[in-house]
């Protein structure tokens, strides 16, 4: 082969990853702003029943992101005294307990009676989160109950309503703050989490 027709494969082949690196940086930047104009939700009701989604704890202990979903979880329930929680998260790596458990117990701590309290504790996704908690429900009222209240944060706000209406939910969903120590870390990692769940959680 000629040197100037490598010259120019190579030159083209250049200018395709160029251009295919410029879409895949739009496309992650669209999604970006996506969750973050996605993230903020006040569709504060009552409906019953509030879902706590879990997030990592260390030990036994809760983590910032998880206590912020937590506190938005009392409030709701000091508000809403007929209202009961389900609190969702199953035991992962570096966890003693369920993160259901440790839910559970940081609400208790805090004043709320632990008979309005509900345990989902084999949850080890969000999506998981809404498959085990629309069947704990069915169990526990005999109903197909749809209309809930969710509590998350905010970076997590868009792919917990899709996932939630995929589950067969009418969600209303109140978005908490994300700890700035972890803020770009978990909208970065929700870019994935996001396109994972778009194709993979039917």
């Amino acid at each position: 082969m000629k040197p100037a027709k490598r010259k120019s494969r190579r030159s083209l082949a250049a200018r395709l990853a160029l251009y295919l690196f410029a879409a895949a940086l739009l496309q992650f930047a669209a999604v970006e702003a996506m969750l973050i104009a996605g993230g903020q939700s006040r569709d504060s009701r009552d409906t019953g029943y509030v879902l706590i989604l879990g997030a990592s704890i260390d030990g036994k202990t809760v983590l910032p992101t998880l206590e912020e979903r937590l506190k938005a979880g009392v409030q709701y329930l000091e508000k809403y005294p007929g209202s009961a929680a389900i609190v969702s998260g199953g035991q992962g790596r570096g966890e003693d307990i369920t993160e259901a458990e440790a839910m559970e117990s940081y609400l208790i701590a805090r004043g709320i009676d632990g008979k309005r309290i509900i345990r989902e504790d084999m949850a080890t996704s969000t999506m998981e989160n809404f498959l085990y908690t629309r069947r704990l429900l069915k169990e526990l009222t005999g109903r197909d109950i749809r209309e809930i209240t969710v509590i998350t944060n905010d970076f997590h706000v868009l792919r917990t309503r899709m996932l939630a209406q995929r589950n067969g939910f009418a969600p209303y969903i109140i978005s908490c703050k994300t700890p700035a120590s972890v803020l770009k870390y978990n909208y970065f990692r929700e870019y994935f989490a996001l396109v994972k769940s778009f194709f993979a959680d039917k």
